[in-house]
C-alpha cells in the first residue's frame, strides 16, 4: 500500500469516525477568530450575508471583487447549524447569499439609476437581465431532488454578484 493511499484511507477513515461520533472531522471555521454572525432566522440571515458581501466589497480592490461572491456562503456554513455543514446548512446558506446579493444588486442599480453618466436603454437592459436570470436559473434546477434548491440559489448568487460587478462598473466604483 502506497503512502499516498494509506493517507486517503487515513482520512476516510477520520471523516467516518467523525461522523459516527457525530463530531467535526476538521475544526471549523465557526471557531476561529472571524467575527460571528446571526443565522438565528431567515431576515436576519440574509442580514448577515449581505454585511458580509458589503464587506468583502468595500475591502478589496476592484479587480479582486469576484472573490466576494462566494464569502456569505462560506462564513455562513462554517457558522451556520455550529458549522456541521451539510446538505440543509449549504442549501440555507446559499440561498440566504443569493438573496443578499439580490439586496446590493437592487441598491447598486438604483444608484446607476440616479447617476449622470447612466447608459441610455439601462431600464430595459435591467429587465431583460433579469428575464434571462430568472429563466436560466430556472432551466439549471428544473428537477426533482435535494440538489435543485441549492443549484437554484446557486445560480441566481452566481449571477446576481457578477451584476452587482458590472453595474458597479458602470458606476465607475
Amino acid at each position: 500500500m502506497s503512502l499516498k493511499s494509506l493517507s486517503f484511507y487515513g482520512l476516510t477513515a477520520c471523516i467516518a469516525l467523525s461522523v459516527a461520533l457525530g463530531v467535526a472531522a476538521f475544526p471549523s471555521a465557526a471557531h476561529s477568530t472571524e467575527k460571528l454572525y446571526d443565522w438565528s432566522d431567515d431576515e436576519v440571515a440574509v442580514d448577515s450575508a449581505e454585511a458580509i458581501a458589503r464587506g468583502c466589497l468595500d475591502s478589496v480592490e476592484p479587480q479582486e471583487r469576484d472573490s466576494c461572491a462566494q464569502m456569505p456562503i462560506k462564513v455562513c456554513v462554517s457558522q451556520f447549524d455550529d458549522g456541521k455543514g451539510n446538505q440543509y446548512d449549504n442549501n440555507e446558506c446559499t440561498g440566504f447569499s443569493a438573496m443578499a446579493w439580490g439586496r446590493i444588486l437592487d441598491d447598486v442599480y438604483g444608484r446607476v439609476l440616479q447617476f449622470e453618466g447612466a447608459p441610455k436603454g439601462i431600464q430595459k437592459s435591467q429587465s431583460m437581465w433579469r428575464a434571462w436570470s430568472d429563466f436560466d436559473c430556472e432551466i439549471c434546477s428544473n428537477y426533482e431532488g435535494t440538489m435543485a434548491a441549492l443549484d437554484n440559489a446557486s445560480c441566481h448568487l452566481s449571477h446576481r454578484a457578477n451584476r452587482v460587478m458590472e453595474l458597479k462598473y458602470l458606476l465607475r466604483e
